[in-house]
């Protein structure tokens, strides 16, 4: 969660992470629509926390979590919905659930 500037090591700025420890210059960004809840700096993407019920953040951006399948809404953004009782999913994915 921290990055060294000059001598100094500084908190990573707000909705940013960095998990190992190093002399790097920068810290990684939340994916788009995710960010880091707490007055703690991010130490890792799960620091990242997705806007909307079911949604994980991943490096590839925020996706629905297990157990929960992606559908488009009327605004044709992707959403996340529990698998009903008749279906599952077991992958961090944008995937539908399976029956």
């Amino acid at each position: 969660g921290y990055f060294k500037l000059g001598n100094a090591c500084v908190a990573c700025p707000l909705n940013q992470w960095k998990q190992f420890v190093s002399d790097a210059p920068t810290c990684q960004a939340c994916p788009a629509g995710a960010t880091v809840e707490g007055p703690q700096p991010g130490k890792q993407i799960t620091d990242c926390k997705c806007v909307g019920s079911g949604k994980v953040a991943d490096v590839s951006g925020c996706l629905c979590d297990i157990g929960y399948g992606a559908e488009t809404d009327s605004g044709g953004s992707i959403i996340c919905v529990q698998c009903p009782l008749t279906s599952y999913k077991d992958t961090v994915s944008n995937a539908p659930c399976l029956p």
